[in-house]
């Protein structure tokens, strides 16, 4: 038995959002009664966590330079958090880091534990709410990751929000270790806000 095989071609015409194959056009009728020409729908918006922002609005550059025959070098930081609009949270805090856990010269480098971060200090500039209160401060971390604690917040309530803004001062001492080679030695102090 011997099988056939047939092709049939048809042709036809596609119409996709008013358009016909050839450029045509399909018009359409105006919505009319007894049609339901609109409907309605409730719209829902669920914000879980948070709203508005917290952030580290300002870290003062830190410059040390030292004078004859003194052996440490000492001066000061400042860092300020702001928050608008934010939701409490209960507790946060703000770190510090010295990136990559050192400072460099040249091919030369301190390490981070040799800055230590004391007299700490916590005020309010505006507004805010919880208990704002410095750290405890301590040596930088050579790791470059692991934050020494400048100052925090605690007693925010989740339900309320709260506008201010929080300043955390101290006092920054270097002591370079014994062989340092003198030079210009540069880093970055990170500050985190951690909430």
């Amino acid at each position: 038995m011997r099988r056939r095989l047939i092709i049939a071609v048809v042709s036809s015409t596609i119409a996709v959002a008013g358009l016909g194959i050839g450029g045509a056009t399909t018009a359409y009728a105006a919505c009319g009664v007894p049609d339901v020409c609109s409907s309605t729908s409730a719209v829902s918006a669920t914000l879980a966590n948070v709203l508005g922002t917290r952030s580290v609005a300002t870290v003062a550059p830190i410059t040390m330079t030292n004078a004859s025959q003194v052996t440490t070098l000492t001066t000061t930081w400042d860092a300020k958090v702001a928050e608008v609009s934010r939701s409490g949270t209960n507790p946060w805090s703000i770190q510090a880091t010295l990136s990559t856990g050192k400072v460099t010269y040249l091919t030369n480098n301190i390490p981070a534990a040799a800055f230590v971060l004391s007299g700490n200090a916590a005020s309010v500039v505006a507004g805010g709410g919880g208990t704002w209160s410095a750290g405890a401060g301590g040596a930088l971390n050579d790791d470059g990751v692991t934050g020494t604690p400048l100052c925090g917040n605690a007693g925010q309530t989740a339900t309320v929000t709260y506008t201010g803004t929080y300043d955390c001062t101290g006092t920054i001492t270097l002591t370079p270790p014994n062989g340092t080679v003198q030079g210009a030695y540069a880093g970055t102090f990170v500050v985190t806000l951690l909430d």
